[in-house]
C-alpha cells in the first residue's frame, strides 16, 4: 500500500514538474513573427504522454472580456516541409484567462505527433494557417 502510494505521488510530482517546465516558444500569428494576436498570445512546447511525444499549447487571453479564437493547426518540419490541415479548431477564453493543454485531456490544446506522421526528431515548429479572435 504505501510502495503504491509513494509511486503515485511520484508520478505526480514528475507529471506536474514537467508541465511546468516546459520550453514555451510563440507560435508567429502574424507575417512579422509576433504571437499576439487582438489580445491574445499563443505559445507551443513540444512534451510528452505517456511516452509519446506532443505539442502542448497555451492562449492567454490578455482582454477584459471573453474571446472565441479559431485556428487550423499546422506544423513546420526540420526539412521545412509544411503539413497542415483545414480542420478548425475553435475555444472561448475567459478574459485575463490562460487556457494551457496537458496530458490528462484531449482537446484542441494537445496535438499528437504520431497522428501527424512525424517524430520529435523531425519536429521544427507549431504553426498555424490563420488565428481568429472574436
Amino acid at each position: 500500500m504505501k510502495k503504491n502510494i509513494l509511486i503515485g505521488l511520484f508520478l505526480i510530482t514528475t507529471y506536474t514538474f514537467s508541465q511546468n517546465n516546459l520550453n514555451w516558444q510563440g507560435v508567429f500569428l502574424t507575417v512579422s513573427g509576433h504571437h499576439e494576436k487582438d489580445g491574445v498570445e499563443a505559445y507551443f512546447a513540444l512534451s510528452q504522454c505517456d511516452g509519446e511525444d506532443v505539442i502542448i499549447l497555451k492562449l492567454v487571453n490578455k482582454n477584459n472580456v471573453d474571446v472565441t479564437v479559431s485556428w487550423q493547426p499546422a506544423i513546420f518540419t526540420q526539412s521545412k516541409q509544411w503539413i497542415n490541415t483545414t480542420k478548425t479548431k475553435t475555444l472561448t477564453i475567459g478574459a485575463g484567462q490562460t487556457l494551457t493543454g496537458d496530458c490528462q485531456t484531449n482537446n484542441a490544446l494537445k496535438i499528437n505527433l504520431q497522428a501527424w506522421g512525424i517524430s520529435a526528431e523531425s519536429f521544427y515548429r507549431y504553426a498555424m494557417n490563420y488565428f481568429d479572435v472574436k
